[in-house]
């Protein structure tokens, strides 16, 4: 019977977190700000972590300065009991809007191909 009740805890506990990671999916411009969400992504909230993707490795150091503040912001929107106490840094070259183009496009080798 307690590895039925822990087995639906852990479960109520991932479901939590995705309820919480949507919410904040979508207003994570409002609360980075349009600057830092060019180059800050919105991965998911895992227990007490909110793990963020970063296209440049400056963002390590530089994110200490925002730290503070992206928790307070955080914290003040999400509603629950286990309030978020780090953000974890992934370093990620593709971000969202990233696409894929061709090597004589994305260089504008045009004229030598021939186009």
């Amino acid at each position: 019977m307690n590895e039925v009740v822990k087995c639906l805890n852990t479960k109520t506990a991932i479901l939590e977190d995705l309820n919480v990671s949507y919410l904040v999916k979508k207003k994570w411009r409002n609360i980075v700000g349009d600057v830092l969400a060019k180059s800050l992504w919105f991965n998911y909230i895992k227990q007490d972590q909110c793990i963020i993707s970063i296209n440049n490795s400056c963002w390590f150091s530089e994110i200490l300065l925002y730290e503070k503040t992206i928790l307070e912001k955080l914290n003040t929107i999400i509603v629950r009991k286990q309030k978020i106490k780090m953000l974890k840094l992934v370093m990620s070259t593709d971000g969202p809007e990233r696409k894929k183009r061709q090597y004589a496009v994305r260089k504008n080798y045009d004229n030598m191909i021939g186009r």
